[in-house]
């Protein structure tokens, strides 16, 4: 707060009388945005536009993401192996038909530290004291490990997402599969572990498919089915009671499964497929941040240079 004082202009040039303020001045406002903007261009080349959708703000991803391995003191590794990242997106609407949408990268890999505390981001736990036994691997929720990419401020319109994001996912891919090339920000770096957590909402806002089947063409996301294909009804004494209740002509409802025919397959499947789950070892939730480095989970990334491993996976599936 002392650091935020009147104007001299306020008192003719009178230091002696400026008092501290509470809040800083419209200039001094001014002049920090004016410097963050010239440092942000200066090391991330910050960039705005206007599209028909609206404004559009971006960041070079390549700086970006050597300054984000470097903060997570990765900058040595990830030019020999590779390293995890994770694609993330956040958005929300901020009034009626206008929308802010955030996509960025977040550090996820096993041997990141925190980028003031130095602390691994992801702890191993050992169970009962055994050394021997490689335990689990726990996340740390961080907000300061990721960043953002490309942020819209726009009408939300659903070609906007192929248009302005398909840049960063197609980057995002030869990340993937190439790595970065040697530049003027640094040496070459290996291919990265690219996985893209989102929720369901996301997932259908990005690729277009999925929502209300009545509505939207493809409704689901997983498959090529249409809502044209789905263009069936019953009518009079076959409809079902909801319909007849409501008076209404046509039923477009689909019996799905009869609560007889469910019970009887639970009593007769449920009680195997308890026994299987417990006694199996195998991890298959594909939200798992470090899903492909866990020798034990269904998404896992054989190391193709390490026989020893490739073999001892494959006998652990034959096992499962």
């Amino acid at each position: 707060m002392s650091e935020f004082f009147d104007s001299p202009d306020e008192h003719n040039g009178d230091e002696s009388k400026r008092h501290p303020r509470m809040f800083p001045s419209a200039s001094k406002v001014s002049r920090e945005r004016q410097a963050s903007n010239k440092h942000a261009l200066s090391m991330v080349r910050l960039s705005r536009r206007d599209s028909q959708y609206g404004e559009i703000c971006s960041l070079d991803p390549e700086p970006v993401i050597r300054l984000l391995l470097e903060a997570a003191g990765l900058s040595e590794i990830v030019q020999n192996e590779l390293v995890h990242l994770a694609v993330t997106s956040d958005g929300a609407n901020s009034f009626h038909n206008h929308t802010q949408i955030s996509i960025g990268l977040k550090v996820v890999d096993i041997q990141a530290h925190h980028c003031k505390t130095k602390k691994p981001l992801f702890a191993r736990s050992l169970e009962q004291g055994d050394e021997n036994n490689r335990g689990i691997f726990q996340g740390v929720q961080s907000s300061e490990m990721c960043t953002t990419c490309i942020m819209t401020d726009a009408r939300n319109k659903s070609s906007m997402y192929a248009e302005i994001f398909s840049n960063f996912f197609k980057f995002t891919e030869t990340l993937k599969n190439e790595g970065l090339p040697a530049s003027a920000f640094g040496p070459a770096l290996a291919p990265f572990i690219i996985t893209h957590p989102s929720d369901l909402k996301a997932i259908w806002t990005t690729s277009g498919r999925g929502g209300n089947c009545k509505k939207t063409n493809f409704f689901c996301h997983l498959c090529s089915a249409t809502r044209h294909d789905l263009v069936r009804w019953r009518e009079k004494n076959q409809r079902c009671n909801r319909c007849i209740r409501r008076n209404k002509g046509k039923c477009f409802h689909h019996l799905v499964c009869e609560d007889e025919s469910l019970g009887a397959y639970v009593d007769k499947y449920g009680k195997d497929y308890d026994e299987i789950m417990a006694a199996s070892k195998l991890q298959h939730d594909h939200m798992m941040a470090t899903c492909h480095m866990c020798d034990t989970h269904i998404d896992y990334h054989i190391p193709t240079n390490d026989p020893q491993k490739i073999a001892q996976y494959a006998s652990f599936i034959a096992r499962e």
